[in-house]
């Protein structure tokens, strides 16, 4: 879909918004649950138990989510932005 049929659409930027935030939650909460399990099947290298391995990949993949976040909210703001 093109940008300018999205803006003619004429969907409410409010709704744009209230739907990136949701999406934006479950990229946070997969990126948690998807970065602890390659977490603890991906660094064998790293000799701790388990339960450290997820808490590592957990960590990574939550930063990584916050770049996909970002660029949701941005989508959003740019959305908002040039519906005006």
């Amino acid at each position: 879909m093109k940008i300018r049929q999205i803006l003619d659409a004429k969907i409410q930027p409010e709704l744009v918004l209230k739907l990136t935030v949701n999406i934006a939650l479950d990229l946070v909460v997969c990126g948690l649950l998807l970065g602890g399990i390659i977490g603890v099947v991906g660094f064998w290298r790293i000799k701790r138990p388990a339960k450290h391995r997820a808490v590592i990949g957990a960590f990574t993949g939550f930063f990584l989510s916050i770049f996909g976040v970002m660029a949701l909210l941005i989508f959003a703001e740019l959305y908002k932005f040039l519906d005006m």
